[in-house]
């Protein structure tokens, strides 16, 4: 066995796809420096399963991975793949040739090829166990490792002679199975103490045992006195049907009642509601009728105040007027007075001026001075007549003003007799809203009267009705329940009379016995009937039922050992299979000294 070939693909300076022969014997990769020697090496170690990036010179193991360069992008996946000479059938494969191959992406997944077959690493380090080709076999010698196998201490010597003796193999397989071997014994030491474990809880188990064979013996008698119990209950319960259909019919002639009594009470109850509401719009109408009319009362007594403090207002403005044009009149009589008075003088004067303008010439002091008076009653004349004419002015403004207050006396007085009326009409109108009022608050307690009666009556109606509906709702729950408990027992009689018709389930021995007994033959008159048709339990109970009795569901329940023996007979002669039996006499008997077949009719 020996090398073939080594094909490299991006691992490290490797790049492209490189295949390396190699030939029998030794073989020494030389070169200068830095042309891959120990990359070489590397890549033999890599692909025969070293997992030491230090011993790879790298870091981490995706450093592995041709990296790039600057005119080479770097690569995702490295792959070397060796081809081994198998002729010799050194290894255990039945191959020529065996190539091992190793992936590794730079994700840091890693896999295993054998012959292109993906395998664990484990199976490569099996495969090559013992042939002298390894990580760190002496099949790969690198630069400076002859030394240090020369230098090395007798073990680690030892360990290269037995690789290249191929008994590592062997020593590995000594290590597995002694291995095996302490767990075997560790679970040898486990059992013992399980056994001992075991053999303290025999008696326990014994003396449940013994209390498990008292509970099959009570549970046994328990079984026939359930048997009993239950073969009561169905007579019972047969009785009781009759009568539950006689209730139904008493329930639903009641319901009936009350549906027709429940009807009767909606339509007076509806007729009540439209009532009510009827004499609640009513109300709501006069009352808006009543605020619409106390709306008016005040907003016309309003009117009627600002109509009197205007009235006052106008005659006290009157009464200032009247006093004023008494006041002009007045002043006008003195000012007359006093203009008769300036014109006698003006006469007076003037007279005296002729009289004196023959005196001018005689004295120029004595015409100035009478210049002098005259132009001083000339100017008191201007004067008067002015002072005449602005009180004839006033007089007639005053006259104007009178005429203008008199006018406005006059719509005062006309205005106050209209507001006089209006508020005679007003009042009128009062009495007779306040009648209409009275009339309304009257009409409106007798409602409110009549109202609380009706909302007595509809209280007392929805009381009742709610009391018929509950008793109602409470009798429709009894009548369906009631109904479905019928509708229950209809379904278990209906399945119980199917299951005595067709009789499913049963041994065809058991129902041939049973169809003789129920033609009236006489030898099979002690035949009672089939357990199982005499026990009635809740369906839930069935199941269990049928679980407990097993087999003996199906025996026949006779009267005495001698209809046994005429059965079994029977059974005989036609070839039919044998079947098991109740005897009624064997039984206890219950209270009051009959037998059960006596008591539940035979």
């Amino acid at each position: 066995m020996h090398f073939k070939s080594l094909e490299i693909v991006g691992f490290k300076s490797f790049l492209n796809k490189t295949k390396l022969k190699f030939e029998p014997g030794v073989t020494a990769v030389v070169g200068p420096n830095g042309c891959g020697k120990s990359n070489v090496v590397d890549a033999i170690k890599w692909v025969l399963g070293e997992q030491s990036a230090k011993s790879m010179r790298s870091s981490a193991m995706q450093d592995v991975i041709f990296n790039g360069t600057e005119n080479q992008e770097p690569v995702n996946v490295s792959e070397v793949s060796l081809t081994l000479s198998n002729t010799d059938r050194m290894l255990a494969v039945d191959y020529d040739e065996v190539t091992i191959s190793r992936r590794l992406y730079r994700s840091g997944e890693s896999e295993y090829l054998l012959n292109k077959t993906p395998v664990r690493l484990t199976d490569v380090r099996n495969l090559l166990m013992g042939t002298g080709i390894g990580t760190s076999s002496y099949s790969i010698v690198e630069q400076g490792r002859m030394d240090m196998i020369i230098s090395s201490k007798p073990e680690e010597r030892r360990y290269i002679f037995e690789e290249a003796s191929g008994i590592t193999r062997y020593k590995s397989k000594k290590r597995e199975a002694l291995l095996k071997l302490e767990r075997t014994q560790e679970n040898l030491v486990r059992i013992n103490d399980i056994i001992r474990e075991v053999e303290r809880q025999i008696n326990s188990i014994e003396r449940k045992a013994r209390k498990a064979e008292r509970y099959k013996a009570r549970y046994e008698e328990l079984k026939g006195l359930d048997v009993k119990f239950a073969y009561k209950k169905y007579k019972d319960l047969s009785d009781n049907d009759d009568l539950l259909a006689g209730e139904n019919d008493e329930l639903k002639k009641e319901l009936e009642f009350l549906g027709l009594e429940l009807e009767k009470s909606s339509e007076h109850l509806a007729h009540l509601r439209k009532e009510y509401n009827d004499i609640f719009e009513g109300l709501q109408s006069l009352q808006e009728e009543r605020s619409r009319i106390l709306s008016d009362f005040d907003r016309n007594k309003h009117v009627i105040e600002l109509n009197e403090e205007r009235s006052g207002e106008l005659i006290k403005y009157v009464d200032r007027l009247n006093w004023e044009i008494e006041d002009i009149s007045q002043r006008k009589e003195k000012l007359g007075n006093r203009l008769e008075v300036a014109e006698a003088k003006f006469l007076e004067i003037n007279g005296k001026r002729q009289k004196k303008s023959d005196e001018f010439k005689k004295s120029d002091e004595d015409a100035k001075k009478l210049t002098s008076s005259i132009e001083t009653y000339k100017h008191d004349l201007n004067f008067n007549r002015e002072k005449t004419v602005d009180m004839l002015s006033e007089e007639t403004k005053s006259k104007n003003r009178l005429i203008k207050i008199d006018a406005d006396i006059q719509n005062t007085e006309m205005r106050k007799r209209r507001l006089i009326l209006e508020s005679a009409n007003v009042k009128s109108e009062k009495e007779k809203r306040a009648e209409e009022l009275k009339d309304i608050t009257l009409n409106k307690e007798n409602m409110e009267k009549g109202l609380e009666q009706k909302k007595g009556y509809f209280e007392e109606f929805s009381r009742e009705y709610i009391t018929k509906q509950q008793k109602l709702n409470v009798l429709m729950d009894e009548k369906n329940n009631k109904e479905k408990h019928l509708n229950e027992i209809s379904l278990r009689r209906r399945f119980l009379e199917k299951l005595l018709i067709e009789r499913e389930g049963i041994g065809e021995s058991v129902k041939k016995i049973m169809k003789q007994a129920e033609s009236g033959f006489s030898q099979f008159s002690g035949v009672a009937g089939i357990l199982s048709e005499l026990v009635n339990l809740d369906e839930k109970y069935e199941e269990s039922m049928k679980f407990v009795l097993g087999e003996a569901s199906q025996a026949l329940i006779v009267d005495t050992y001698q209809t046994v023996e005429m059965v079994n007979e029977y059974l005989k002669e036609n070839s039919m299979a044998s079947v098991s039996f109740i005897v009624l006499d064997e039984l206890k008997t219950i209270a009051g000294g009959n037998s059960v077949y006596e008591e539940y009719g035979g």
